[in-house]
């Protein structure tokens, strides 16, 4: 279900304020220049290519729309909310 990768941070008993966390451990694997190295560059990219085929993405995603909402017990408009979420973080 989308919800399970869409912004579940907020729905924590205590509600996360980051989108992702960035441990310490995980900044030691990224090797020598840490976060504003490759891995900095590489997010930059994934970023404008994601947004370069928004169009595309998000009409994969509404193709999956009934799917979903034959397989949950959510309405209808908790699939739309998801999809407007991802669009609109698609946008910038």
């Amino acid at each position: 279900m989308l919800m399970d990768v869409v912004d579940k941070g907020e729905t924590l008993p205590v509600s996360e304020i980051v989108p992702f966390r960035l441990t310490a451990n995980i900044i030691d694997a990224l090797g020598t220049y840490k976060e504003n190295g490759i891995f900095q560059k590489s997010s930059q990219v994934v970023m404008q290519v994601l947004r370069n085929n928004k169009t595309n993405i998000m009409s994969f995603l509404a193709s999956f729309k009934h799917e979903l909402f034959n397989e949950t017990s959510n309405s209808k408009k908790t699939i739309d909310d998801e999809l407007k979420i991802i669009e609109d973080k698609l946008t910038g």
